[in-house]
């Protein structure tokens, strides 16, 4: 026999309004053994069945990082190469696809950082992040004053 979910009662075929509380019987639970429970999983929980060795790394900010510090060596290589003193004009189709590629690297260490953040440690994705400003930054100056 159906129960009604507000009083717990049981509620005769049929009816859409309980008998004993007044609730509405548009959720209608049949009353048997098998009853099921949600349990709520935390972020804690994830993190602590994870036993396994490296579970607890910070992989997208280890990520970040190491891919913010190789963009900011790629264009200090290229700064000390003076592929930015020719002018936008003059810069070659290798040029631009070395620049390019240095900005990919910077935008997936960006992209990972953020996606680090969600990790309980923060730090190496903060300093990615912060590296990849700084990678922003120089690339702006290098296209501002490669354009005069």
């Amino acid at each position: 026999m159906p129960k009604c979910f507000q009083c717990g009662q049981d509620v005769i075929g049929g009816k859409t309004v309980c008998p004993y509380c007044g609730g509405k019987l548009t959720k209608v639970q049949t009353s048997g053994p098998a009853q099921k429970s949600i349990s709520v999983i935390s972020d804690d929980d994830i993190i602590e069945s994870g036993t396994t060795k490296g579970s607890n790394r910070p992989v997208g900010g280890l990520i970040s990082l190491s891919a913010a510090v190789f963009s900011l060596i790629g264009i200090g290589i290229f700064l000390f190469m003076g592929l930015h003193q020719s002018g936008t004009e003059d810069w070659a189709g290798s040029t631009i696809a070395i620049l390019f590629m240095i900005m990919v690297l910077a935008i997936i260490g960006i992209m990972s950082g953020l996606v680090g953040l969600n990790h309980p440690k923060k730090l190496p994705s903060i300093i990615g992040l912060v590296l990849g400003g700084v990678f922003v930054v120089i690339l702006g100056f290098i296209i501002a004053f490669s354009l005069k």
